[in-house]
């Protein structure tokens, strides 16, 4: 499924460099106005993708029908709180359970809990 891929590319990214993006998303933004500001397009960037996904699979009846952008930016901010919980210290968690919790939430989320039975198969 494409939605885990994607998860999968950043978890990998996250946990690679997690205290680096904790240094730069929690410290650094509260600093420089501008690194804050360009964190936060980042940000909304990922918003706006997801929004889109969402709203297109809704259109194709994959997805529950909800207000796509307010659980675009839910899951982004969860996804973001998770990835500094687990990967902004040493030991790092292991990235496989991470990614399995995170997917659920996501897949559950958006297309409903059957379709975990489906990927889980």
């Amino acid at each position: 499924m494409e939605l885990a891929e994607t998860l999968s590319g950043v978890l990998k990214v996250c946990h690679e460099s997690g205290p680096l993006i904790l240094a730069i998303v929690v410290e650094a933004t509260s600093m420089d106005e501008r690194l804050e500001k360009a964190c936060n397009d980042l940000v909304i960037v990922f918003d706006d993708a997801e929004t889109a996904r969402i709203e297109q699979n809704q259109a194709a009846r994959l997805a529950k029908d909800f207000e796509a952008r307010s659980v675009s930016i839910a899951l982004n901010r969860m996804g973001i709180g998770i990835f500094i919980h687990h990967f902004n210290r040493h030991p790092r968690s292991k990235p496989q359970p991470v990614h399995q919790s995170d997917t659920r939430i996501w897949l559950s989320t958006i297309y409903g809990p059957d379709v975990l039975t489906k990927v889980e198969e």
